[in-house]
């Protein structure tokens, strides 16, 4: 008779343990990255590269559906102004974001820091030499 109550004692309090987490659910640390987002650091070959006057006004915005924007603005003649403004699609492809605009689809891979910060990386050639680009972007 012992052991049956030792087994009856263990089996309800396993379901109190489970009814106890179930009214406290998981939350899932989740890196979406849905919103819009505004440029603030730049690093050319793990060297901060300082931002130019307007550059922090670059903004990237992805909506639910689909939908991705991205304004660039740089200093012309001393004025702040729009330099492209670029509008096209997203779909998430695993741990890389497909970004299509004007007939062009690059799998760029956005690495979260946080759900409020992320970054991506490219390299380009300049005067024979590979430079490694790191652009930091934070939720608005």
């Amino acid at each position: 008779m012992r052991p049956l109550k030792l087994v009856l004692l263990s089996v309800f309090a396993v379901i109190f343990l489970v009814s106890l987490s179930s009214n406290t659910p998981f939350q899932k640390k989740q890196n979406t990255i849905v919103g819009t987002w505004k440029f603030y650091k730049s690093f050319e070959n793990n060297v901060e590269d300082i931002l130019k006057p307007c550059e922090d006004k670059t903004t990237m915005a992805f909506s639910a559906n689909g939908v991705f924007s991205g304004s660039n603005y740089k200093d012309i003649n001393g004025a702040c102004e729009l330099d492209d403004n670029i509008i096209g699609t997203w779909t998430k492809r695993g741990r890389f974001y497909d970004i299509s605009f004007e007939e062009e689809i690059q799998a760029i891979k956005f690495i979260f820091e946080d759900n409020n910060t992320f970054y991506f990386e490219y390299s380009y050639e300049k005067k024979g030499s590979t430079i490694t680009s790191k652009e930091m972007f934070k939720r608005q």
